[in-house]
């Protein structure tokens, strides 16, 4: 007899390697299981801390949904935040676990308010979903460079698409002083919109130059047309 239970013995009394459930070896209460092929695989051992995170809380879920709707496995960021996952690195996580081949996310969230917000839907590759066995795309990764230039990859795109890498926006003022004032283009006003001059007196000056070109209008002798 092992610690671990009974070996058992098949028809002719020879050991097997199977070894027989007991009361002291059942777990009594909820587990999660996985794969010791995908544990030791290269795309398991190369996954980043939050993505280990964002894994054991979608089997959580399942746990929260009995064991059963892998494929209809709704979290939400603040779910995954309360996990102990940094929110600025849940979305890149996922993306790793998808490319990777863990995770399908089956129906892409929306941010919004109100209605217009969704969230995420996921399914597992490596659990069952409904009659349907696990896809275990996961195994399609066969080395460890494969599965550090995944994960690179995704980095990349994330810093190219981050708003730091793009044009920097103009700043409307300085800290070191306040912002300058843009020089404001003046027109001189003609004689017959308004006065010459805004300086004190400037009306005055108008009137007297209207009043000494009447003068001359009037002095001037009277000719007939076509006269010289």
């Amino acid at each position: 007899m092992s610690a671990a239970g009974f070996k058992r013995t098949d028809h002719t009394g020879r050991t097997s390697s199977e070894v027989k459930t007991t009361k002291r070896t059942k777990i009594k209460e909820p587990f999660a299981w996985r794969a010791v092929s995908m544990m030791t695989s290269p795309a398991f051992r190369a996954l980043p801390l939050t993505a280990h995170r964002v894994l054991a809380r979608l089997e959580i879920e399942i746990y929260n949904h009995g064991g059963r709707d892998n494929g209809a496995l709704v979290c939400t960021y603040q779910d995954f935040a309360e996990y102990g996952c940094a929110r600025d690195t849940i979305a890149s996580a996922v993306r790793i676990l998808e490319r990777l081949g863990f995770l399908e996310v089956v129906e892409r969230g929306r941010a919004g308010n109100g209605e217009w917000r969704r969230p995420a839907v996921y399914r597992l590759t490596y659990r069952p979903t409904g009659n349907w066995q696990p896809t275990d795309e996961w195994r399609a990764v066969k080395t460890d460079d494969e599965a550090a230039a995944i994960i690179r990859q995704v980095r990349d795109e994330k810093q190219n698409a981050s708003p730091k890498n793009g044009p920097k926006p103009v700043r409307k003022t300085d800290r070191n002083g306040p912002e300058p004032q843009s020089e404001k283009r003046t027109t001189r006003p003609s004689p017959k919109n308004g006065p010459l001059s805004k300086s004190p007196g400037g009306e005055a000056v108008q009137e007297g130059a209207r009043s000494g070109v009447h003068e001359a209008q009037r002095s001037a002798p009277v000719t007939p047309d076509g006269a010289p």
